[in-house]
């Protein structure tokens, strides 16, 4: 959360225009990330600690899957950037 805040504060710093496409995979990621974290409170079925599906568990992978997502997209769009120099 605070890695995405730290972004949201650069862009609305600078003012620069994100693509869609560029917020939105790891955004609909970290959406999933939380359904799975309300699934898996305690007292749910995906709150069994002999169970393969733990709601908890499942938080943890999709955050980091979303911040692999969105640092990937931020060296590309760094990339980008220093391709179109001057």
């Amino acid at each position: 959360a605070a890695a995405a805040a730290a972004e949201v504060a650069v862009l609305i710093r600078y003012r620069r225009r994100i693509p869609a496409g560029h917020v939105l995979p790891p955004a609909g990621i970290l959406l999933v990330a939380g359904l799975a974290a309300l699934a898996g409170r305690t007292d749910s079925p995906l709150c069994d600690p002999r169970s393969l599906l733990q709601g908890h568990a499942a938080w943890h992978l999709l955050t980091a899957a979303a911040l692999v997502q969105w640092d990937r997209l931020r060296r590309a769009r760094r990339l980008a950037a220093r391709q179109v120099g001057p």
